[in-house]
Order: structure tokens, then sequence, then C-alpha cells
């Protein structure tokens, strides 16, 4: 027994009907005829437009990301008391260690790096190295950059807040060995990212510790 094709009219038989629809007309079945040769029964602007979405979807988390990393703070840049002056570029380093409960935080980490224009690190150099690129960037405006905030009591890193007015806990910052007031205190650094690593411009230091 055979039957006329519906979209191009040749006589099949029937036991053979699936099948040469399958591989004469598979682009163009209805939903009906893709079912009974087996497949989904959506049409194909179906398929582009879930594809399109999902592209379109993709597309607003990968600018959300990116505004999230590199603009995240909004037009005024991160909080601190002393901003930096973007008008007067300057090319610095020096270095930073913050540790929290004798954990060093990891400068390398790609959360930290590249985060804001005026102060940030690059993932090629050593860890503790800081890049500035504005004037007037502070110890306070350098930690906010990186979601901490810092004052000359207290820390708060990683979600956990630090305060010298908890029992068994202290905070320092300290600048070449000498404490500083985070929110006032400017960086100074060096040109060259291998005389940071020998020692030369600002040395960093904020220790946030509690005993029992």
């Amino acid at each position: 027994m055979t039957r006329s094709c519906n979209y191009c009219d040749e006589s099949v038989r029937e036991s053979e009907y699936a099948d040469h629809l399958r591989r004469a007309h598979g682009e163009e079945l209805s939903p009906i005829d893709r079912r009974r040769v087996g497949e989904p029964a959506d049409d194909p602007a179906e398929r582009n437009y879930v594809l399109y979405a999902g592209a379109g979807v993709l597309l607003a988390l990968f600018l959300v990301g990116y505004v999230v990393l590199f603009v995240g703070f909004g037009a005024d840049g991160p909080s601190a008391v002393v901003q930096p002056d973007a008008d007067n570029p300057v090319h610095e380093h020096g270095t930073i260690v913050v540790e929290h409960d004798g954990e060093t935080v990891d400068f390398d980490d790609p959360r930290y790096t590249f985060r804001d224009e005026c102060f940030h690190f690059h993932a090629a150099d050593n860890a503790e190295v800081w890049h500035t690129h504005c004037e007037d960037v502070t110890v306070e405006y350098a930690l906010s950059s990186l979601g901490m905030v810092v004052t000359e009591e207290s820390l708060v890193v990683d979600g956990v807040e630090y305060h010298d007015d908890d029992p068994n806990t202290t905070v320092s910052v300290t600048v070449n060995g000498e404490p500083v007031d985070p929110q006032e205190y400017v960086l100074n650094g060096v040109g060259p990212v291998e005389d940071a690593m020998n020692g030369d411009g600002d040395e960093v230091r904020v220790v946030a510790e509690t005993t029992d």
C-alpha cells in the first residue's frame, strides 16, 4: 500500500513513509509529522527563539559580571574618606599583606585583580605587589576597592569583623613598620615592580588577631 507525500507528492510505501519524511523533509516537518518520525514536535522557529533567548541571558550575565568586577562600585568608586584623584595619573608600586587569624589574603586570587582603575593587583606579579594609577590612594581606599573595610581600630574581611574593642582582639595597620591612620595615609610607591618586590615603596601590613 502506498500513499502520497504531503511535501513532494511522491508515492511512498506506507511502511517506508516515516523514513522518507525523515530523510527528505527533516527540516520542514510539521509537529504532527515530527511525532510520526519520533522527533520532538517543536518547530525550528521556536528552537531558534530559545537559542537566541539563551544567548541573550548569557550576554546579560556577562555584562552584569563585567559591571560588578570592573565598575562595581558605581560612579563614586569605593567608599573612603579620601577619594583618589583620577585626573592625575601615576604608576607606582609597593607591597601589602592582610592577615586575619593567621590567614594571609591571597591577592593573586582573580577576585582581587583589576577591580579598580586606581588601585589593583596584576595576576602576573607577586601577589603582594600593589599598583596605583591615581594620586591620593589611601590605605582605606585600597582595601575598600577589594571589598574590605579598615580603620585604625577595625577590619572587615571575608564578612568577618575584627575590632579592638572586642575582648582578645587586636587590629594593627602599619606602613613600613609604623602605625598609620588608613583613612588618611596616602600610599607612596616606586616605579619598577622589581624594586617593590625587593622592598622599596610602601610596605603595608594589616593584621587582625583574636585569642582565646
